[in-house]
């Protein structure tokens, strides 16, 4: 789709555009796997999207011995009203336009969050096959969200009634699963290994720096029915999982 040629906006597209507003960004293997569109297809779709200033890009960087980093485009507002005004998703489903947060140079923690998305939309296109199934709500660490006058991370949690540092507890991601055939719902927590956190440390006697401590909370936030109490508003589950 070069910038001359009329702008189609296909179903594939608009799905596409929807899940990088709800996600924040996507790769084109990403927006490829939602869509089910071909990744040459898929590149060349999203050239023509943000040659026309609908999206935006970052990455794309040679960084010495790992090669070049992936594009990760975002949505622009102008992308956001397109999609508000092609389709037939609720507005309540596309949500507010919110900017993304473009990384001023690629940092380690992309990686990491690509990983996230990259089960996040296999869980999608799952579920999407499974008429039973329904996606009720994803959360990500890396989501701000505005708590009690502040800004916090979207997956932050306490083990206890007291929000104090020690009591914190910060998922990579989560997701809320119904079934329903049956109404039940479960809330799965995601921690995605990355071969990078230690599982005990002699560097510091901080123990939350561990994976050891964060599995530690983890017990604990089973346990608390406080927490329990508070997520129980979104998901009437029985049980937590994780993976």
């Amino acid at each position: 789709m070069e910038r001359g040629e009329s702008l189609i906006v296909t179903p594939g597209a608009v799905l596409g555009l929807f899940f990088m507003q709800r996600y924040r960004f996507l790769t084109i293997t990403q927006f490829a796997a939602v869509t089910g569109l071909s990744y040459k297809h898929t590149a060349d779709l999203l050239r023509g999207f943000e040659s026309r200033g609908h999206i935006g890009y970052f990455g794309h960087v040679r960084i010495p011995g790992h090669g070049k980093t992936p594009k990760a485009y975002y949505i622009k507002r102008k992308g956001w009203e397109l999609l508000r005004r092609t389709g037939d998703i609720p507005e309540e489903l596309i949500g507010s336009f919110i900017e993304a947060h473009r990384e001023e140079t690629w940092s380690p923690q992309m990686y990491h969050r690509l990983r996230l998305l990259d089960l996040l939309i296999a869980l999608e296109v799952q579920v999407r096959g499974r008429p039973q199934l329904n996606l009720v709500k994803t959360f990500l660490e890396y989501r701000r969200v505005k708590r009690q006058g502040r800004i916090a991370r979207e997956t932050t949690d306490f083990v206890a009634a007291e929000e104090i540092p020690e009591n914190k507890i910060i998922p990579d991601g989560a997701f809320i699963l119904e079934n329903i055939e049956t109404g039940r719902r479960g809330l799965y927590f995601i921690e995605m290994d990355m071969a990078t956190e230690r599982i005990v440390t002699q560097i510091s006697h901080d123990r939350r720096m561990t994976l050891r401590f964060k599995f530690e909370q983890y017990d604990k936030y089973l346990r608390s029915a406080a927490s329990q109490r508070r997520m129980r508003s979104m998901a009437n589950f029985a049980t937590f999982f994780f993976f």
